[in-house]
Formats: C-alpha cells, structure tokens, sequence
C-alpha cells in the first residue's frame, strides 16, 4: 500500500521513464530500496538477446493474491503476470505516459493501491518474466537457494529501520547492505550509517 501523499513523487517517475525511453532503446528502473551484488549486465545481455519490445520483471501475482485477499479490496490488475516495480526493464513505447496515467488515476483511483506498480501492469501488455533472481524479495519462498543479483528489502523491514521482526534466514541480507555501506562509509550519511549498524549488530 502506497500513501496518497506519494503519488506526486510516483507521477514524476512516471514521467522521467516517458522522457527518458524516448531517448533510448532500453530503460532499467530500481528503487533505492534495494542492494545489487553484481553486474546488471548479464539481466540486459538477456533481455536484449531474446525480446525486441515489451517490459521485464519479476512477478508477484502470488503475494498480490494473498494481500488483497487479507486486506478485502477489490482487485483490479487481473492480469496473469503481476510485476514489482522495483526492478523494472522498459523496451516499450512510452509516448504519452505520462498522461494515461493521469487519467487512470482519475478513473480508477479509489481501486489503486500502489499507483506506479498498478498503472504499469494495467498499461503494458507485453510482460516478459524475470528469474526471481533478479529481484530477490527477501521473505519470498525459496529466496535461500538464489544467488541474487539484486535484494529488495519490501516493506517496513529495511536495514535502515528498527525491525519490527525479523526473520533470521534472512539476516544475511542485512549483514551484505551493513558490509556494502561500510565499503561506501565516505559517501554516507553519518547518522545513517550508525542506524544501519545499529539496527544490524543488535541481532547478534
């Protein structure tokens, strides 16, 4: 669930991919929620090889299921492949993105839930999945037996904030974010890096 005050910040995302895509053949969009552990070359090696248009991602129709079911709200996105946004791959046109969505957001706001992830897999038809290794969401099954190229800390659960719980086969994700700001500690903020640390070693 995505707060209402966001959506302004979401619509410019929305419309630096429009402005962005016209000047290339190929956008790769992450959020800041997340850690890579390796090159993002072999993702765009794959997806140039075998597609010549249309969005790649990982699909989380699973985990949309259960939440709206959990939570009682009408679903709207029926579409087979449901993508988290947090690593996205666009070889599509975006001309007028920006606009549509505007428009869905006016129509179809009040069953809306997470504005940026809804009106893309609303408006893109062209879905190519990615191996969930490209965007390891930490509490997902089988997360253990990945060697990611990228981690996705979701929700509330971030190395950055105090854990309201914390599943301990994962904990080695937030030891690598701890280790990788380390490597970054000059380029940090002070107060961010003692909270991470914080956050990280009282576990022990």
């Amino acid at each position: 669930m995505v707060h209402r005050s966001a959506v302004p910040a979401i619509a410019q995302r929305i419309k630096a991919l429009e402005e962005v895509s016209a000047e290339t053949d190929c956008v790769l969009n992450f959020d800041l929620d997340t850690l890579f552990l390796g090159s993002a070359v072999p993702l765009l090696e794959e997806i140039t090889a075998e597609h010549k248009s249309g969005i790649f991602g990982v699909s989380e129709r699973e985990n949309q299921d259960k939440w709206m079911k959990q939570m009682k709200l009408k679903e709207i996105v029926n579409t087979p492949l449901y993508f988290n946004t947090d690593l996205m791959c666009y070889k599509a046109d975006c001309k007028g993105l920006y606009e549509k969505f505007i428009k869905t957001i006016e129509e179809k706001g009040d069953f809306i839930y997470c504005p940026e992830q809804d009106f893309v897999n609303l408006h893109f038809r062209k879905k190519h999945q990615l191996s969930g290794e490209f965007n390891a969401i930490w509490f997902n099954p089988g997360y253990k037996d990945m060697a990611p190229l990228m981690v996705h800390y979701l929700s509330m659960e971030k190395p950055w904030n105090r854990f309201i719980y914390l599943d301990f086969r994962a904990y080695a994700y937030w030891q690598k974010y701890l280790s990788a700001c380390e490597r970054m500690e000059s380029y940090l903020d002070r107060e961010f890096l003692k909270r991470v640390r914080s956050n990280v070693r009282r576990v022990k």
